[in-house]
């Protein structure tokens, strides 16, 4: 800023008024004031300053902004009163009182965690692993479940469920009614599909005597083809007979009630399929003879080997045994 010498030397009409001049002070050429009184030197600086000598500071523009100056130049500045900023502003660091600007890290770092608002969809929805999932509405809204309900906790929802197309009854001690629902059911035990142990006496059906399948052998399958230990089957006949399969291992018995000759024969291969070893015998009680036959198969006569017909006479008794699948030997006492 400018000084001068004194006041007495400003007074001085006689005397002229110098400026000393520092960094800091106006840029006045010839150093010197030329008023030769206080007024006039005090116009004369004001010239310094507004621009009107040499070196002077020339006004800030006149466009209704804000000015001040940085660097010898008139620059935008922030008036006191607020205003809007064109650039960023980069603050010293984050605040330590509770009024201080915040910086952008300082708020990312105390947002960060905040929760997002679940969609708006018109559904509700409940948090699970920090995720926004459907959920169920306390009271007062109708719902519809796409899934299983499952799940733990002291709320209650009351639901109906709609009539499905089920057959309502009970079924092996379990009632089902029309909802699909099992009312009541009846504590029973049953045998596992894997090595099942019963407690009873389970049935099956019983298969044919030339099943050679894994099919479950009843009692009387069984006894189709071997007959009680030491016991043969007996098959009595009081009439002309041609043998079924349930005839092997059995005696066929011509009566003595029976007053005629009779006929019994052996059915071929093609009809009926005997096993081979199946045996079939015969018995004569009658008075008449009984003529053993065959279809369409062949019967060879044990010992000769003759092939045909046979007759049994009365107390006669005689074995036919399969040996191929048209083939068989017979033989007996009162066989011819």
């Amino acid at each position: 800023m400018a000084v001068v010498d004194s006041e007495l030397a400003m007074r001085n009409v006689n005397r002229t008024a110098k400026l000393e001049r520092f960094e800091q002070g106006a840029q006045y050429a010839a150093g010197t004031f030329k008023s030769t009184n206080v007024q006039d030197a005090i116009d004369e600086l004001a010239g310094v300053t507004t621009g009107a000598g040499t070196g002077a500071i020339a006004d800030a523009p006149f466009d209704s902004t804000t000015y001040g100056r940085n660097n010898g130049i008139w620059v935008h500045v922030l008036p006191l009163s607020g205003g809007t900023m064109t650039g960023s502003l980069v603050l010293q660091a984050d605040p330590s009182v509770a009024l201080g600007a915040a910086t952008k890290q300082y708020v990312d770092s105390h947002v960060s965690g905040i929760l997002s608002d679940a969609p708006s969809d018109g559904t509700f929805y409940g948090r699970m692993n920090a995720t926004w999932v459907h959920g169920l509405a306390a009271t007062g809204t109708a719902i519809t479940l796409s899934g299983d309900v499952a799940g733990a906790g002291a709320a209650t929802i009351a639901t109906t469920l709609a009539t499905v197309n089920s057959t309502v009854g009970t079924y092996q001690g379990i009632t089902v009614n029309a909802k699909g629902l099992v009312t009541s059911a009846v504590n029973q035990s049953y045998a596992t599909l894997a090595s099942p142990a019963f407690t009873g006496t389970p049935t099956a059906p019983t298969p044919v005597s030339t099943d050679n399948s894994t099919t479950i052998a009843t009692t009387a399958f069984v006894q189709s083809l071997t007959g009680m230990p030491g016991v043969v089957p007996e098959n009595s006949k009081s009439a002309n007979y041609t043998t079924i399969l349930t005839d092997a291992g059995k005696f066929i018995y011509h009566p003595a009630s029976d007053a005629n000759a009779r006929t019994f024969t052996i059915d071929s291969n093609a009809n009926v399929a005997y096993i081979l070893g199946t045996v079939i015998s015969f018995v004569n009680l009658s008075a008449n003879a009984l003529t053993i036959a065959i279809t369409a198969d062949t019967m060879y006569l044990a010992g000769p080997g003759t092939t045909g017909s046979r007759t049994l006479a009365q107390y006669g008794c005689a074995t036919a045994l399969k040996t191929d699948t048209t083939a068989w030997i017979i033989s007996g006492a009162g066989l011819t």
